[in-house]
């Protein structure tokens, strides 16, 4: 018997090894960096954090702005945001960045602030932003730091993180999902106050 396996084992062709085993490899890697998931803030109760159970968050340290400017994140306190953690090359965020802008279009006049926020270098983005068609009305941070995978636990991409006007979690999603959806933008209001 040991001998046969040392034959199927001899049969085994490397390139053929590399064909199968680079695509299984890279398929565990995208379905854990891009966290897909079927789940939507309207439908998953445990997204939305109660608000009695809200929390404040830490905002302290910088961001950065893609010509090299510091923004203050104290500065964002007291206001409604929606912090859409990205990659350029992250297949599902550029997806919902239509979304994301639809929102932002809705929601920007009645106090909601969205930012999307990247930790790639400012060049990266500027290309990305250079070459999609799609229109982004709200601004684009570089978070050089790292500060916001650790205060959110932003461990897939994209993550979407909703911050109440005192400072609070109020919901944190990973995944893709149709941002502009009529009910989202009900509970937005409701966390707004309007």
């Amino acid at each position: 018997m040991l001998k046969r396996l040392g034959k199927v084992r001899a049969r085994v062709n490397p390139q053929s090894v590399l064909v199968v085993g680079i695509p299984v490899l890279l398929l565990c890697i995208v379905s854990r960096c891009f966290s897909i998931s079927s789940s939507s803030p309207e439908t998953e109760g445990t997204l939305w954090v109660p608000v009695s159970e809200r929390k404040s968050v830490d905002l302290s340290g910088f961001l950065t702005t893609l010509e090299g400017e510091k923004v203050a994140l104290e500065g964002l306190r007291n206001k409604a945001l929606l912090l859409n953690v990205w990659a350029t090359w992250c297949g599902p965020c550029r997806i919902e960045m239509p979304f994301l802008a639809e929102l932002h279009e809705n929601l920007s006049d009645e106090g909601l602030t969205i930012l999307a926020i990247s930790t790639e270098d400012a060049e990266a983005v500027k290309t990305y932003l250079d070459e999609t068609e799609v229109k982004h009305p709200f601004p684009f941070l570089l978070d050089t730091d790292d500060i916001l995978p650790g205060r959110f636990g932003v461990y897939g991409l994209p993550t979407t993180i909703v911050i109440d006007p005192k400072g609070r979690l109020a919901l944190r999603h990973i995944g893709i999902y149709s941002w502009n959806s009529p009910k989202f933008a009900r509970s937005l209001r409701q966390l707004i106050g309007k």
